[in-house]
């Protein structure tokens, strides 16, 4: 399956084995995030999520990176276990080098195991996003 956003005329691809988590592999990518470009990344993993609209992570990342989790705009989001909120703020993330400012939305109580990548704002810095089902990676293609 893959997610095609615009052409593609670097070829450049990233590609990230998938995680063996209690007893099933997951998409999840490992990179480097930090609260803003002068401050000093934490690396981080969360899971490349095609059903998520919204990037949301839990309130241990905001912690480490050492936000005020309310201090962010409050947002409603509902998923797997329902209805929920958190709070967004604009991140600076490094993956494989790609470096950008994104949204995400931090939550106490976000109901998953891991931190989540969504469509709105992290799938859209790649021209093309790829699950291979059959060789368990995810590949990221830059645009």
């Amino acid at each position: 399956m893959c997610f095609h956003f615009k052409k593609d005329t670097s070829n450049k691809e990233f590609i990230f084995s998938y995680q063996f988590y209690r007893g099933w592999y997951f998409p999840i990518i490992k990179f480097y995030i930090a609260k803003d470009q002068k401050s000093n990344p934490i690396a981080i993993s969360a899971l490349v999520d095609s059903g998520a609209n919204l990037s949301i992570f839990n309130k241990e990342t905001a912690e480490v990176l050492g936000l005020t989790m309310s201090s962010g705009r409050r947002r409603s989001f509902s998923g797997v276990s329902g209805n929920s909120y958190g709070y967004e703020h604009q991140i600076y993330f490094d993956v494989l080098g790609l470096k950008f400012n994104d949204e995400v939305i931090f939550s106490s109580n976000m109901g998953a195991y891991f931190n989540l990548v969504g469509r709105e704002s992290f799938f859209n810095q790649f021209g093309r996003i790829c699950f291979d089902e059959n060789n368990k990676q995810t590949i990221l293609v830059k645009r």
